[in-house]
């Protein structure tokens, strides 16, 4: 079902019946205290998740007991969190069990110009580089038959939160006996998968039947250059706009934002009944990309000046300002909404 919120007209309407129509210049102090705006923060918690799976490049080029690598919340659209929920493999699997750590899964990076020589020297010794079994954290487990052709879902106890920015390592393994457990890929290039908000990164694969175990087959139980081959499933929980998170949206939102706040000034129109709350209470149930997705305008053509950015960072504060500025009866100062900030914006 399609959880977005109702369009714009349709909230104006709402909110134009739910609230009595107020004079522009009317003080804040004598409005009515109203709960919807008051409560902008919570409402955000609410949104509902858009889910997504991401289907990872499929050569077949190798079957071992594992794979090891790092997932990451890569995006500057404005994203609240997303959490990875499950992953899908294929191979003999066996007895599975899926772990993840917070940052990293290695101890340090290490620079493309010496990788090559570095994964020579790990390759005949035990320098792992990988956090040791205390810092992960095992959020599966379960016995599988063979699916040799056919993926199957490991769905995590808990999902994996990641805010923007953030990075985790995730470690799928078999303790199946042999060397056929999952299928894994050589690395082909620096990331495996991109989208708009989630980066798959390579990895390494595990060669030991035993978790994080440091002995393999044929000497050091790690291989590097690796990646994972399978799908992994995750939701976006979007954030919703408040004048605190005023420059982390769209271009195109933030433009509407300033025509809606400019047409309740003007007589003629009909948002000038609208109280000033109530015209930011709407653009907080407009979805996010409804006016496009683009963040920054293009550096060929953009006749945005360092000046301008300054300007637009403090109206945002601006509007933050009033934002956060209620009297203890819920109501917004009024000379915190004036022609000034409109004329900033």
């Amino acid at each position: 079902p399609d959880h977005r919120p109702p369009p714009l007209a349709a909230a104006i309407k709402t909110c134009s019946q739910k609230f009595r129509a107020r004079h522009f210049y009317v003080p804040m102090a004598e409005e009515p205290h109203i709960d919807g705006v008051l409560q902008l923060d919570e409402v955000a918690q609410e949104l509902v998740h858009e889910s997504f799976v991401v289907d990872t490049r499929d050569h077949e080029d190798h079957t071992f007991c594992g794979v090891m690598f790092d997932v990451e919340c890569d995006t500057r659209l404005p994203v609240e969190y997303l959490e990875v929920q499950s992953l899908s493999v294929r191979g003999e699997l066996g007895p599975m069990t899926v772990w993840w750590t917070p940052g990293r899964h290695e101890h340090g990076s290490v620079p493309r110009a010496e990788r090559a020589e570095w994964d020579a020297f790990r390759l005949y010794t035990h320098n792992q580089m990988h956090k040791e079994q205390a810092q992960w954290v095992q959020v599966y487990e379960g016995e599988h038959t063979p699916s040799i052709h056919k993926l199957v879902e490991l769905k995590l106890r808990q999902p994996i939160r990641l805010h923007q920015g953030e990075r985790c390592g995730l470690y799928v393994h078999s303790a199946l006996p042999g060397d056929e457990a999952i299928v894994y890929d050589n690395a082909r290039s620096d990331v495996t998968y991109k989208d708009r908000v989630f980066k798959v990164h390579p990895g390494k694969a595990h060669l030991s039947n035993r978790p994080f175990g440091r002995r393999g087959m044929w000497g050091s139980a790690w291989r590097h250059r690796r990646e994972f081959v399978g799908q992994i499933s995750y939701g976006v929980r979007w954030r919703m706009w408040s004048p605190k998170h005023h420059l982390g949206f769209p271009l195109g939102f933030r433009e509407a934002v300033k025509t809606m706040i400019m047409a309740s000034r003007r007589r003629e129109s009909l948002m000038y009944l609208l109280q000033d709350e109530v015209v930011l209470f709407i653009m907080n149930k407009c979805w996010w990309d409804w006016w496009g997705e683009e963040m920054e305008v293009a550096a060929e053509s953009s006749a945005v000046s360092d000046t301008s950015k300054e300007e637009e960072q403090e109206a945002s504060t601006s509007l933050r300002r009033c934002w956060t500025s209620r009297d203890s009866a819920g109501r917004y100062p009024a000379a915190l909404l004036n022609r000034e900030l409109l004329q900033q914006l």
